[in-house]
């Protein structure tokens, strides 16, 4: 081809507009002219982009001399650039059609960029065909290839009816107008005009079809992928057999990578070939003399077959990436009980996937969930979470999952118990989700709104595709929760859900298609509108029943055989007899092959199998020993083993205890001797006695409290099974007399005083502060003396002061020393300024949204809640029921009380607090006004000496007498005596996992709660 350059016009300047200008001088050339006239435009390019071959020049329009070129984009060091004459030079090694930019210059002024593009002269190619059969059904492709790496285009020769040809793919459609055996001519055409032409024949009768078009392996195993072809409709096929095996461009396959059996019609691709392929979905055809049947091997880097398989997917960053197909249902109860490899101290299963709370979006979802998982038809049941932890948030099966995963065609049943962004399937989703569904119960629930958000029985948080899905489960949340997704921002489509106790909206937050619907009961929901949108591949869709997925791959082979581990978790002894089992997977095989299972053991004198594989321990002569099991089915051979100990029996055993007096106020290991010396069996210690308060044994270790009023009780000793018992041990306890704590104030204190009744004997007591002995004096009314300097500096803490006598009699008392004077209504009036005074609970009322007789009035908030107060008198609500004092809600919403509160040593009785004030303020709506009850709801502020007697507190949670949700601040020398009135949050008076309750402060989440005391509940829940 001839190199054409590229023209550019230039400006010819023929003269300039003189007036009101100054002439040109004698010493002017004519660029410095167009320089002073032009400037904004001194050289241009004619065009912005420009198509050029090697050898074309691209320069200026203007004729100006001294212009030079540069270029400034990618590959510059592959172009030869003549600076003065913006001459191109480069060769085939640039990729064509690569664009540079281009820039020229003059003196100090450069052109804006244009674009260069730089095309390669072409040699004509030849064409090829790589279909080997002539004849070619809807949907098949036709794929030819150039001698030269030029793209390949696709037309007819000439119009056929019914018959279409994608210009690009090659993609062949036949509509119902094509008849059998239509012949079409197919030319392949690429640059240059190379081009090659191909007769097709249209097929659409008399297939050679295959049994199973599906067939999945794991990487790295050693077995084939077999598909038995079907030539029911065209026997003549049969002697022709396989022609080739092709992948989906129609290029050969190496014929040593598969064999074919004419005999069986099977045609088997070697594991040596399938595990040269990326983990995923691998089309292939098997060419016939008719027609090219497409099949598919599904390379999975995991079979999962156990509740162990499933989690280890978890086990790094690369297996977060993988492939995995579900070979059989999956019940995790075993693995998530007590004693299972997923238990977790009872929190339960740990979400596939999860996300880093960190700034770097690289390491936030490093380990989060990238791949495939194919469920295969299966269901996963009994999931169990109740955790509050990291893994709490985005739970679910799976937690948190990117925008490169896909989740298919599985089922799960289950409980949760978990916090915000969690559902029952997905927590968080950006991938696509396709025919599933869930059966899961979720509840993320605290009442305060502050807390959990966003939960779906499906999925809590969307950002990606759902579609062909539904979920039965109840959702329980805070704030936004929907029956099948807590919050969307991506695409759901033909999905379903049933209305739950607590979860009546599809949705909680934002919308979804039309096509979703959520049905108000089972009944509805078995003849809803699924049955339109379903796909009967995928789904099984019978009357009056619940849609259930179809296994799309049942499993003929064995994969793997283990023995089974619950046999490790068993004690065995000289004289038992073990069952021995097998589990084979995948599980629907288990009964067709488990009694072809061979037991044997290694030489161990004594030890036998016996018939129906029961292993007979009657006398072994080592203590270890070996089981085999082997399975020889189909050519191939598994084989396991596990090695079992044999303990030895106790015989005899005697109770240990190093003491037959324990004092009150301290921990005891206890201990037991037994022969023969070298016994493996368990031991489990035993505490008896008339009154055991205060006195607990947890394994081996026996607390005494200080308050306990028991004086003795026993302790022994017996084996695991209870045949063999110990001598049993009377524990005398050494009594700590509890004397009531004291409080000192810095201008009060001369020194510390302990009275004692005239009949205690206090001589050569020994006294001790923080276990050193303190110096002290004795004075004729039984009163000790110790000198202040033994505290010195100790501030706000408590002194536990201790008094043994002689005899050996335990006294304890508590002191207390403020590091600030006494807060008397003498000196709160002179530390601060506008001090409101409370007498009555009227003044309460005036000043504090605490009535449930008075409108809620929002000033009082703005006007009051920062305010100094003190109360001068006792205040007896006689029953009263009121609102704590204050609030807070996640939305903003607040009105927490950050004021000073001096209670000046006065007592606050019978009052009722069932509520926080958001009651008033948010009127029926307010279910978050029973978290953070208390006197005062919510804190930010100080409380100083106040004194409760019968207060009665009960709420959601974060219940406290005198704080319910202590925000910041202080509390200090509070306390709270009650007798018949209780203090209960959710029903329960003690804290738990996610209830907070106390007899002081419910919640607390900063600030200082100092000397304050109970009789009844913990001082902090």
């Amino acid at each position: 081809m001839k190199k054409s350059k590229i023209k550019l016009s230039f400006l010819l300047l023929l003269g300039l507009i003189l007036t009101g200008c100054n002439q040109k001088q004698d010493n002017e050339s004519d660029e410095e002219v167009l320089l002073t006239y032009r400037d904004h435009e001194v050289i241009t390019f004619a065009q912005e982009e420009y198509l050029i071959h090697s050898g074309d020049a691209v320069t200026v329009e203007q004729n100006v001399k001294g212009v030079t070129y540069r270029v400034i984009g990618a590959n510059q060091d592959k172009v030869t650039l003549d600076a003065k004459t913006g001459v191109f030079q480069y060769d085939d090694s640039i990729m064509n059609m690569t664009q540079v930019l281009y820039v020229a210059s003059y003196k100090n002024y450069e052109t804006v960029p244009v674009v260069i593009t730089l095309q390669h002269e072409y040699e004509v190619a030849d064409i090829y065909f790589r279909n080997l059969s002539n004849y070619v059904v809807d949907g098949e492709f036709i794929t030819a290839y150039a001698s030269l790496p030029y793209a390949v285009t696709y037309r007819l020769k000439e119009p056929v009816f019914g018959v279409s040809l994608h210009p690009t793919t090659g993609k062949v459609s036949f509509t119902d107008h094509v008849q059998d055996g239509s012949e079409f001519v197919v030319i392949a055409s690429s640059h240059n005009g190379a081009q090659a032409e191909k007769k097709f024949v249209a097929m659409t009768k008399e297939f050679i079809d295959v049994e199973s078009n599906r067939q999945v392996v794991e990487k790295g195993g050693n077995g084939d992928a077999v598909f038995t072809l079907d030539f029911n409709q065209h026997t003549e096929a049969i002697q022709d057999g396989v022609l080739a095996l092709t992948d989906e461009q129609n290029r050969i396959i190496d014929p040593s990578y598969y064999s074919y059996d004419k005999a069986t019609k099977r045609l088997a691709i070697h594991a040596s070939y399938l595990n040269l392929l990326y983990d995923g979905e691998n089309v292939f055809k098997i060419i016939t003399s008719r027609n090219a049947v497409a099949i598919e091997v599904v390379v999975a880097t995991k079979f999962i077959y156990t509740a162990e398989d499933l989690a280890s997917i978890n086990d790094s960053v690369d297996a977060l990436e993988g492939y995995y197909i579900l070979m059989n249902d999956i019940d995790l109860s075993s693995y998530l009980k007590e004693g299972g490899q997923g238990y977790d101290d009872g929190k339960g299963w740990v979400p596939i996937g999860q996300y880093n709370d960190v700034t770097d979006p690289n390491i936030a979802v490093q380990k989060a969930f990238k791949g495939t998982f194919d469920g295969n038809g299966h269901v996963i049941s009994n999931l169990y979470m109740k955790r509050k932890d990291v893994a709490s948030f985005n739970a679910g099966l799976f937690g948190y999952v990117t925008s490169s995963s896909i989740i298919k065609n599985i089922g799960v049943t289950g409980t949760m118990d978990v916090s915000s962004y969690s559902g029952g399937l997905v927590g968080s989703n950006s991938g696509i989700i396709t025919n599933c569904w869930a059966d899961v119960d979720v509840t993320a629930y605290s009442g305060s709104e502050s807390v959990y958000r966003y939960l779906g029985g499906f999925v809590g948080n969307n950002f990606g595709i759902i579609e062909h899905c539904y979920s039965l489960g109840n959702v329980l949340c805070d704030s936004y929760f929907g029956a099948f997704v807590g919050s969307n921002e991506g695409d759901i489509r033909e999905c379903y859900a049933l209305k739950g106790k607590n979860s009546q909206n599809f949705v909680g937050f934002a919308l979804v298609d039309p096509s979703c619907q959520i049905y108000e009961d089972e009944a509805s929901f078995k003849e809803g509108n699924w049955r339109n949108t379903f796909s009967s591949q995928y789904w099984n869709m019978e009357e009056n029943q619940l849609p259930s997925l179809r296994v799309l791959f049942k499993e003929t082979q064995v994969r793997k055989m283990e023995i089974r581990e619950d046999i490790l978790k068993g004690d065995y002894y000289p004289g038992d007899k073990i069952p021995l089992q097998v589990d084979i997977y995948p599980l629907d095989l288990q009964k067709t092959y488990e009694s072809q299972v061979v037991f044997t053991v290694e030489k161990n004198g004594g030890v036998l199998i016996q018939e129906g594989n029961i292993l007979n321990v009657f006398n072994p002569v080592s203590q270890n020993i070996v089981v085999h099991a082997s399975l020889t089915v189909d050519g191939m051979h598994l084989e396991d083993e596990m090695t079992i100990s044999i303990g030895k029996k106790i015989t005899h055993l005697e109770m240990v205890t190093n003491t037959e007096v324990m004092k009150a106020g301290s921990c005891y290991r206890i201990g037991a001797s037994y022969l023969p010396e070298d016994a493996t069996e368990g031991i489990i210690y035993h505490l008896r006695g008339q009154n055991l308060v205060g006195v607990t044994l947890q394994d081996d270790i026996i607390t005494i409290r200080e308050d306990t009023t028991c004086e003795q009780f026993v302790v022994y000793a017996t084996t695991v099974n209870g045949k063999i018992k110990s001598n049993e041990v009377t524990i005398r306890i050494d009594p700590l007399h509890v004397l009531e704590t004291q409080y000192y104030y810095p201008e009060e204190l001369d020194e510390f005083t302990f009275d004692f009744e005239n009949t205690v004997d206090l001589e050569n007591v020994k006294v001790t502060l923080f276990g050193k002995q303190a110096p002290y004096t004795v004075d004729a009314s039984n009163t000790i003396h110790v000198a202040k300097n033994v505290v010195e500096n100790m501030y706000d803490t408590d002194l536990i002061f201790q008094f043994v006598l002689k005899d050996g009699t335990r006294y304890q008392q508590k002191v207390y020393l403020f590091s600030h004077s006494r807060y008397d209504e003498d000196l709160v009036q002179s530390t601060y300024q506008n001090v409101i005074k409370i007498s009555c609970k009227e003044d309460f009322y005036r000043y504090f949204n605490m009535s449930t007789n008075q409108p809620y009035d929002e000033s009082k908030c703005q006007n009051y809640y920062d305010k100094v107060f003190m109360l001068t008198a006792d205040i007896d609500f006689e029953g009263e029921e009121i609102y704590g004092i204050g609030y807070s809600l996640e939305s903003g919403q607040s009105a927490t009380f950050k004021g000073k509160f001096f209670g000046c040593g006065h007592t606050i009785s019978n009052v009722v607090i069932r509520q926080n004030e958001a009651r008033g303020f948010l009127g029926d709506s307010a279910p978050y006004s029973y978290y953070g009850v208390g006197f005062f709801g919510a804190l930010a502020g100080e409380v100083y000496d106040l004194n409760f007697e019968e207060i009665s507190a009960s709420g959601k949670n974060f219940v406290g007498g005198v704080v319910g949700m202590m925000i910041s601040g202080r509390v200090e020398n509070c306390h709270v005596m009650n007798q018949n009135a209780t203090i209960i949050a959710n029903g329960q008076m003690t804290s738990s996992d996610d209830i907070h309750v106390g007899a002081i402060i419910g919640r607390c989440f900063e600030g200082k709660c100092i000397a304050c005391s109970s009789n009844k509940n913990q001082i902090i829940g």
